[in-house]
């Protein structure tokens, strides 16, 4: 299927638009949309085969650049043992983030240490995460055992209970999901199970809260921190894990209704803080847009936040 935008005779400033328009062609294997664009059918595309990714970066055939979007595994706080908070930590201090970019996602992603990536500037012009920093540290291992000793005996459990993974299903998301399979198991010597579902089945069941432990990526709909701050409020559609904090929830609708800059990215910062101190996420890595364009094509304008634009396009003969 192709989707076609013609160029508009009746647009202001249609004298600086250098091409006729555009055919974005639906495809929705990655190997199949690189042959496209291996053999000229394609003029740019967004994605490549993770396993090309880091050939296709090292080579320079292959652009990427940051997003703001973050890969994390949900964990529902009603189902155990992610209803404690220390064994939450413990699984989130487990993961090598830079050992599972490095060898699976191979996208030059930032290792997350946080809730809300990159791309969001302060009044003063500095980015959101760097004035944040991280929550804790990767890859502490020492640290995540003694959470998982400490939430187990909170809890009275002498064996953990049962931990499944879910996945849409992808190669990608399933490599992701193998490498916290061993580093869980590695470092917390905790085994646990993997499970795929097709993507219209996994999102409604992730939808109505019947997921232990799941996959999302979620990218920036506005500018703006609290994009991915009100998503855990207690009763937003987005929140999918039955996370409740009425402190957390009474933080945010002040940040709402906060109209001075300053004051309200200070509480921003606070409400990430208290989320994080919960932790009901595993934050993974924030995105990058891996993207190939043809050696004649100029001019794309990609922002980590927002809509590709295409006005400023050229097209020279191959």
């Amino acid at each position: 299927q192709t989707v076609k935008a013609e160029k508009n005779e009746g647009y202001w400033d249609k004298d600086n638009i250098k091409f006729a328009g555009i055919d974005w062609v639906m495809v929705n294997d990655e190997n199949t949309q690189y042959q496209m664009y291996s053999t000229g059918q394609l003029d740019a595309i967004e994605t490549v085969p993770g396993d090309m990714k880091k050939k296709l970066l090292d080579s320079g055939e292959a652009k990427y650049m940051p997003e703001a979007a973050i890969y994390y595994y949900r964990m529902n706080t009603k189902m155990p043992p992610f209803t404690n908070a220390n064994i939450r930590k413990a699984f989130a201090l487990a993961v090598d983030r830079k050992l599972l970019i490095d060898n699976v996602a191979q996208g030059n992603q930032s290792p997350a240490m946080a809730h809300v990536p990159i791309g969001f500037p302060e009044p003063d012009g500095k980015d959101f995460r760097a004035v944040g920093g991280d929550f804790f540290k990767d890859n502490d291992v020492e640290q995540a055992k003694a959470l998982l000793q400490k939430g187990m005996q909170e809890e009275g459990w002498t064996t953990l209970p049962p931990v499944t993974l879910t996945f849409n299903t992808s190669d990608a998301h399933k490599q992701i999901a193998q490498a916290l399979q061993e580093m869980f198991k590695k470092n917390l010597g905790v085994d646990t199970k993997l499970e795929n579902k097709e993507w219209k089945v996994y999102l409604a069941e992730q939808r109505a809260r019947k997921l232990q432990f799941s996959r999302s990526t979620i990218p920036a709909d506005y500018g703006d921190p609290l994009n991915y701050l009100e998503l855990f409020v207690t009763d937003h559609p987005g929140n999918r894990i039955s996370y409740s904090n009425k402190d957390y929830d009474a933080l945010v609708e002040k940040i709402r209704n906060t109209s001075d800059e300053t004051e309200r990215f200070k509480l921003m910062h606070d409400a990430e803080k208290m989320f994080m101190d919960d932790m009901p996420i595993l934050p993974i890595y924030f995105n990058t847009v891996v993207f190939m364009e043809q050696p004649n094509v100029k001019g794309i304008v990609r922002h980590a936040v927002g809509t590709i634009d295409y006005k400023w396009v050229e097209i020279s003969k191959k």
